[in-house]
């Protein structure tokens, strides 16, 4: 992975925090003035005056309880308010970041471009991963990455779905029914993510054919599971 940063994505992502920083700042000093206004204000300092006669006490303090509600729902609607732009603001930092991220990823004019599939696949770098993959000397498809993933259990984690089919569609990719070092299978990650073309690619193909000897009751337990959790659930046959 390429620490360079790239100096547009990093220039959003700077310009976020800053504003993020400033909206906090406020909120604090409208915290601290509204906690002033309610020790010291001057609408309080006139309920404090010399008591009212007796025939006025009850609906003096029923003024004062209605002034008092209104001031609370307002402080009330305003910190809502405040907490939403945070949150939007948050969210979009989070996005400007991941962005950031994957542009660091990218192969520029300063860097060289991945040579190995397996490169492309670990940099994330789909288009990289499309050129490798069109050439025509590209051998070792099911070659293993040190953490035990395949090729394709890789592109499949990664989500680039065009590189997915591109690997499937080589003859020479054999044995698609190898697992990663948890166990689990290109199919099983195609299954978590919902992504029930790529899972029927691979089970169509005649070099997967456990899939084809499992249990259609297995099976659809194991999509549920995958469903509720977002975890990959066992699954017997494989």
């Amino acid at each position: 992975m390429w620490s360079c940063a790239h100096p547009a994505a990093s220039k959003v992502v700077l310009a976020i925090q800053k504003h993020v920083r400033d909206l906090r700042q406020k909120t604090a000093r409208i915290d601290e003035a509204t906690a002033s206004q309610e020790v010291g204000s001057p609408m309080k300092a006139a309920f404090q005056a010399p008591a009212a006669p007796a025939a006025g006490q009850a609906e003096a303090a029923s003024f004062r309880r209605l002034v008092d509600s209104k001031f609370t729902d307002m402080r009330r609607e305003t910190n809502q308010r405040f907490d939403q732009i945070l949150h939007e603001i948050s969210r979009g930092f989070d996005q400007a970041q991941r962005i950031a991220e994957k542009t660091d990823s990218r192969p520029g004019p300063d860097h060289d471009r991945p040579t190995t599939l397996f490169e492309a696949l670990t940099q994330e770098c789909s288009p990289e991963a499309m050129r490798l993959l069109r050439e025509d000397t590209v051998v070792g498809l099911n070659e293993r990455l040190n953490t035990g993933d395949t090729t394709l259990i890789r592109a499949i984690k990664n989500q680039m779905w065009e590189v997915a089919f591109e690997i499937l569609r080589h003859d020479e990719f054999t044995q698609l029914n190898e697992t990663d070092s948890m166990g689990l299978s290109a199919w099983h990650h195609a299954l978590v993510r919902e992504r029930s073309d790529v899972v029927a690619a691979i089970t169509n193909r005649s070099d997967f054919a456990a899939v084809h000897a499992l249990d259609l009751n297995a099976v659809a337990q194991h999509v549920a599971s995958a469903r509720d959790t977002k975890r990959p659930a066992p699954l017997v046959g494989i």
